[in-house]
């Protein structure tokens, strides 16, 4: 479906990330934060598990009425009935911001296992957090940024949407926030924390987020809203994209991309740093210490495909009026339920399998969307089970041979036109999208119709 551009004065919603280095004291309240928001998720998530499996046992009907949100009184008596070993109420020693927003997070995931019920999408219900696992991460309302001025003198930025004045956006190039060296950020309960301030956050703040990763960083996001978004210069043409294993991207222009090459020195390092950890004794030290490395490799793969993504969504949206692309699942692909893959050797169905997991699909198409609406570029998704690879994009002819093997390159039967066989499937992409473009259009104008008939009739 196509995208529905949204205006420039109604804003978009933005989230800056930045990285933090606190110290050692500042760690311990950090893991505070994080054990008590996984302490109170979890807690609530215990009881509502008990009440959906009575309504299990009594024949839940999906039409009936979902879980309401988590009353805040539930939250204060959980406050006041936690004791720690010293006889202390260690909940109200927390953030309380942060676990009102730990029962929020819980109610949306019980409000999306619901609609997943109801629609028939596969949405499993919520899990339990695990006190071990690396990556954490919580969010808070409130903060502040510290910094200077030129001059010395101290400058602040409340992180805090309620009754305060937004940053403007786009902010002016002799506005006087450019010239402050930001220093700090100032989080609740855990104090001025040392930060680096690549971006000014412009909007309006809503919400503050801080993560631990599994190579043990920290960053702070600031979420905003109401953000102008940057202008962009004007497209021209049309393409359309199509993924696979053996390009990562191709377009209906016949331009083949590829992940960058570091990724497959990175993926021998991860292939060595797993094996050096299954030789490790679980839970030691040392096992500790090899799986900060593997993380680490782990973190660089994972910023190289995200800055790789983000760069070629960039020029798509940049270049281009219309984009067309093919909404391939990778869960699907790695089924390998065809017939062109399913009596591949297993060797070979793994490698298939970790090129489509390194392509990011779905990530791809995502970032397309919504920077195509920032642009007001059209943007539409053909479904995966349009035929576009076996078609001839001349004439029309389907070679059913085809669906049956991967070769590269064929010629139709029909009219001898030689192909490659992505590049072609690319250029029917780009066909099957304007046409849902086209019906789209054509739909608009009939409701258009039928208003203006409605109304002159009263």
């Amino acid at each position: 479906m196509p995208n529905k551009p949204k205006s420039e004065a109604q804003g978009i919603q933005l989230s800056y990330r930045y990285r933090i280095y606190p110290t050692p004291e500042q760690e311990k309240a950090l893991a505070f934060e994080f054990d008590a928001c996984r302490y109170v998720y979890n807690h609530f998530l215990h009881l509502r598990t008990e009440s959906w499996e009575e309504c299990v046992n009594e024949s839940y009907d999906p039409k009936a009425k979902a879980m309401g949100n988590i009353p805040s009184k539930e939250l204060t008596a959980l406050k006041n009935s936690c004791l720690d070993e010293d006889g202390n109420l260690w909940l109200k020693q927390a953030d309380s911001t942060a676990l009102g927003y730990s029962t929020k997070n819980l109610d949306a995931a019980f409000d999306n296992f619901f609609r997943g019920i109801k629609q028939g999408q596969k949405i499993g219900h919520p899990r339990f957090k695990r006190r071990f696992d690396s990556a954490q991460s919580y969010k808070t309302q409130g903060g502040q940024l510290l910094g200077t001025y030129p001059d010395g003198s101290p400058a602040k930025l409340i992180l805090k949407g309620m009754g305060k004045t937004p940053v403007p956006s786009p902010l002016p190039e002799e506005h006087p926030l450019r010239t402050v060296r930001w220093q700090y950020v100032c989080l609740p309960k855990v104090g001025k924390v040392r930060v680096k301030v690549h971006r000014i956050p412009e909007g309006t703040f809503v919400a503050t987020a801080v993560a631990r990763t599994a190579s043990n960083k920290y960053y702070v996001a600031v979420n905003v809203k109401d953000a102008a978004p940057k202008p962009v210069p004007a497209g021209h043409g049309e393409v359309g994209i199509t993924f696979g294993a053996s390009h990562w991207v191709t377009t209906s222009d016949g331009e083949q991309i590829d992940l960058p090459e570091r990724m497959d020195r990175l993926q021998r390092r991860k292939a060595i740093a797993q094996r050096d950890l299954a030789r490790k004794q679980k839970g030691s030290q040392n096992f500790k210490k090899q799986k900060r490395k593997e993380a680490r490799v782990e973190e660089k793969i994972a910023n190289i495909r995200k800055d790789a993504t983000h760069k070629l969504t960039r020029e798509l949206v940049d270049s281009y009026d219309v984009i067309a692309s093919r909404n391939m699942g990778s869960s699907d692909m790695m089924q390998h339920k065809t017939e062109a893959t399913k009596n591949l050797p297993k060797k070979v169905q793994r490698a298939l399998n970790k090129k489509t997991a390194d392509g990011n699909f779905f990530e791809f198409n995502r970032q397309l969307a919504y920077k195509s609406a920032w642009a007001n570029r059209a943007f539409v998704e053909v479904p995966n089970d349009t035929p576009t690879a076996q078609v001839c994009s001349r004439c029309g002819h389907e070679e059913l041979v085809l669906a049956k093997d991967l070769r590269p390159k064929w010629t139709c039967s029909e009219c001898g036109a030689q192909h490659d066989r992505k590049a072609n499937g690319a250029q029917n992409v780009l066909e099957a999208g304007k046409d849902i473009l086209a019906k789209q259009e054509r739909s608009f104008v009939t409701k258009a119709k039928k208003s203006r008939t409605k109304k002159r009739a009263k």
